[in-house]
């Protein structure tokens, strides 16, 4: 029996952590989980007030408008960033060329806005869980990382505290993503629908998390 050199498979297995992309596949393959994905995406429009009004220091529950502008902010920014990284990060796209841009921005698109409501929903429940269970206004994560390390006016813009505390809700996010859409399929989705590396959401995402909700201590 042939077995494979272990330094061989020990490549392979984590080559295929790096390479994995993230599941667009799963998603726009079937129209009923696409639509109950965008559903989740709107439900995390109130969760991300929720979190963005719980930091200390952070926006108030009354300053309406601030909070309007901030939430309006994420989903503007992560187009944004979508849109930029359509143009400059190469990707396998087996459209026409007329198509390929719009291709790329959908693919970018579906997995920021996916992964950032997946990071939005752990954090507010982060939060929930921290005031009923600890009887604190951070949340678990916080808590935790906080008591291995220094951390001073968390959340701050590219802190190594607030980097490290949004990569950790990165990584959960991602494997909840994976995770639910791995029990909701039945079908096997096409390997030709184009998407970016989970590990490339993952980095992404944790600088949008670190970015705007740093920016809601900005006076």
């Amino acid at each position: 029996m042939m077995t494979a050199d272990p330094g061989t498979a020990h490549q392979s297995v984590g080559w295929r952590i790096v390479a994995t992309p993230f599941p667009n596949a799963a998603i726009v393959s079937n129209p009923e989980r696409e639509r109950r994905i965008i559903n989740w995406v709107w439900a995390t429009v109130p969760l991300q007030y929720y979190t963005l009004t719980r930091y200390a220091g952070a926006l108030k529950s009354n300053e309406w408008l601030a909070i309007i502008v901030s939430v309006s902010s994420c989903m503007l920014l992560i187009l944004l960033v979508s849109f930029i990284l359509s143009r400059i990060v190469p990707m396998q796209v087996a459209v026409e060329p007329q198509l390929k841009r719009e291709v790329k921005l959908r693919a970018w698109s579906v997995a920021l806005i996916t992964h950032w409501a997946a990071a939005v929903t752990l954090i507010a429940i982060s939060f929930f869980l921290g005031d009923v269970i600890v009887g604190k206004n951070e949340d678990l994560v916080q808590q935790l990382f906080c008591r291995l390390a220094v951390c001073h006016n968390h959340p701050e813009l590219l802190s190594g505290a607030t980097i490290s505390i949004f990569l950790i809700y990165s990584v959960l996010a991602m494997a909840l993503v994976l995770g639910v859409l791995r029990l909701g399929r039945n079908t096997t989705p096409p390997a030709s629908v184009p998407a970016p590396y989970a590990l490339a959401v993952i980095a992404i995402s944790t600088v949008l998390l670190d970015f705007l909700h740093s920016a809601t201590k900005w006076n």
